[in-house]
């Protein structure tokens, strides 16, 4: 089992005070207003649906969230979003019933253990429609590192640049934008921020 999982489960209080009614990353705003209207998001990693999912799910779009922390997926059902629906499901082992017009991973991709970082972009674009819009934030360097949360220490993961642009152009993916370094006063700062299309 991946050791984030329960670590997740720990902080799920802190990390709903921390987030509960926080202001939406522009860049996320950005992103929702490329998605067909009243299209279908997938959102990695969503923790408590704050304040990503709430966001998507004002705007009208059909919302699943995936996230393996029971905790996490707990406070995201209670908020009872409408057209929205939070599974607790690894990102490995989850299958989708039906294609999504877009997929965001906004602090989540990272967490996947470093032998299993190549995985995660083929399987994203088979759950991609043509055209399917994929945003996550990623590390800038190959490895892996300890960090803490909350007092509570998480592993984080990340490939090469380079790998990671051959990656996703292999899985069928144009990158439209690699941003290094992105900071946002709501969200603090990112190694990478990337947008990409599936072609079509």
């Amino acid at each position: 089992m991946n050791p984030n999982r329960e670590a997740y489960d720990r902080i799920s209080a802190e990390w709903a005070k921390a987030r509960d009614g926080r202001e939406i990353d522009p860049c996320i705003v950005d992103f929702a207003a490329s998605i067909p209207q009243g299209g279908a998001v997938l959102d990695i990693g969503c923790g408590t649906g704050a304040p990503i999912d709430v966001y998507l799910a004002k705007c009208g779009f059909s919302v699943t969230g995936v996230d393996f922390s029971p905790e996490m997926i707990r406070r995201a059902r209670q908020k009872a979003l409408p057209r929205a629906q939070f599974l607790v499901c690894d990102l490995l082992e989850y299958e989708p019933d039906a294609p999504f017009d877009a997929a965001i991973a906004f602090d989540s991709i990272w967490h996947v253990e470093k032998e299993c970082q190549r995985e995660i972009y083929p399987r994203i674009a088979r759950w991609l429609r043509p055209g399917g819009r994929l945003l996550f934030t990623h590390g800038k360097c190959d490895g892996s590192v300890k960090g803490e949360m909350f007092g509570v220490t998480f592993e984080y993961s990340a490939l090469d640049t380079t790998e990671l642009r051959e990656i996703l152009n292999a899985s069928g993916f144009e990158i439209e934008s690699m941003v290094e370094n992105y900071a946002h006063p709501i969200t603090g700062t990112r190694d990478l921020l990337v947008t990409a299309k599936k072609r079509r």
